[in-house]
């Protein structure tokens, strides 16, 4: 397996992941250790969905095949939102998006502090660490 082979594996399996746990998002847990089903537990039936996550790494990745900066990267997730690309995006992240448009600057968009707890930045991590394997070859070519 070379290395696109392993890059589209990673972006692949993440979205599969992703829309497969978006099925259970806000779902409550509940004990049933002490309900008696006449004839067979109903099963919920499971709706993948792609959602903000994959979209966004989606995103990021069009940024590092291109030109990487950080603003270049809060414009694309400002295109995304604007056309509607962007699906179910959390409080902190329209945040930091409508902070941007309205001309603050991306390091100090967004919330702070414990309202700030997202996961989405764990989620949309993996191109960068293609990215930055691929930029260092690059390079070592030129030199």
């Amino acid at each position: 397996m070379d290395f696109l082979d392993r890059f589209e594996a990673c972006i692949i399996s993440g979205a599969i992941g992703d829309a497969w746990g978006s099925s259970y998002e806000n779902e409550v847990e509940t004990d049933d250790s002490h309900i008696y089903y006449l004839g067979k537990k109903n099963k919920k039936r499971r709706v993948w969905s792609i959602t903000d996550d994959t979209q966004m790494t989606l995103a990021t990745c069009e940024v590092l095949s291109d030109s990487f900066t950080p603003e270049n990267l809060i414009n694309r997730f400002i295109e995304y939102y604007r056309s509607r690309k962007l699906t179910g995006i959390g409080a902190s992240t329209l945040k930091a998006i409508l902070d941007t448009e309205a001309g603050l600057h991306w390091s100090q968009a967004g919330r702070i502090g414990e309202f700030a707890a997202g996961n989405g930045g764990a989620m949309r991590i993996a191109p960068f660490a293609f990215f930055l394997r691929y930029y260092k070859t690059e390079c070592l070519r030129s030199m």
